[in-house]
């Protein structure tokens, strides 16, 4: 991965983090890893783990989650939730879902799907 899309990548996932909080979630990791994958985010909410992937995009046009995340890496990241839940007694509930950070003039806008990637696609 090259330094600049690392750097984008890390500044979308702070104004997630950023998004969150203001949503009234706690983030309790970002980017923990479990095997090859790793977790972008993970809030809390109460007792519910949110795993959230993050995307920054240029634009807001995009038909489905599909498109985002590849099927491969929903089964990888549904995985590496299930991992996260069994290593952290607190987590009594987890979803995975899926924030779009997308850049633009001025303040970037955020669109958040919770539980966009759920077992059985």
């Amino acid at each position: 991965m090259g330094v600049q899309k690392k750097e984008k990548g890390m500044w979308g996932e702070t104004v997630a983090c950023d998004y969150l909080v203001r949503e009234g979630y706690t983030i309790v990791d970002r980017n923990w890893r479990a095997g090859h994958c790793e977790l972008d985010v993970v809030a809390r909410r109460g007792d519910a783990a949110h795993v959230v992937e993050v995307k920054t995009r240029r634009d807001s046009v995009f038909n489905s989650v599909n498109e985002l995340v590849r099927p491969s890496q929903q089964r990888s990241l549904l995985d590496a939730a299930d991992a996260y839940a069994k290593s952290h007694g607190w987590v009594k509930a987890i979803q995975v879902d899926l924030l779009v950070v997308i850049e633009g003039e001025g303040a970037p806008h955020v669109e958040y799907f919770p539980e966009a990637i759920q077992p059985g696609f």
